[in-house]
């Protein structure tokens, strides 16, 4: 089975893109803030990350800049989801990106494309 580390601070969408994704059959660990984010990827490594940009706590652009510096997280695919694209982050950081409002099918979209 598949894991998917789910960085969301946004309750209702944490709460939906939960259950579609389980029942897609997926493990889905959920973070509220990038520190949670990074204490979850130490305790195991998914096979994809989905993490929202603005957070409380620590962002999901600083989050993913400590991901990619670590050799043995940096090669996990990453769906970055926001209202606006981040300016401060580069496209390398992500492997998609997907604006807000976002649709639970094109989570899924994005999620079968990057890990199935």
């Amino acid at each position: 089975m598949k894991t998917i580390l789910l960085v969301e601070d946004e309750h209702d969408l944490q709460r939906l893109a939960f259950i579609i994704l389980k029942s897609a059959g997926y493990s889905v660990t959920i973070a509220s803030n990038g520190a949670e984010g990074i204490d979850a990827l130490r305790a195991a490594k998914p096979d994809l990350i989905i993490s929202d940009v603005m957070m409380p706590v620590m962002d999901g652009i600083e989050m993913l800049r400590q991901v990619k510096r670590d050799d043995v997280w940096k090669g996990i695919p990453v769906i970055l989801i926001s209202a606006v694209r981040p300016e401060n982050a580069i496209p390398v950081m992500w492997n998609c990106f997907l604006q807000k409002p976002v649709s639970i099918t094109a989570i899924k979209d994005a999620v079968k494309t990057l890990i199935d």
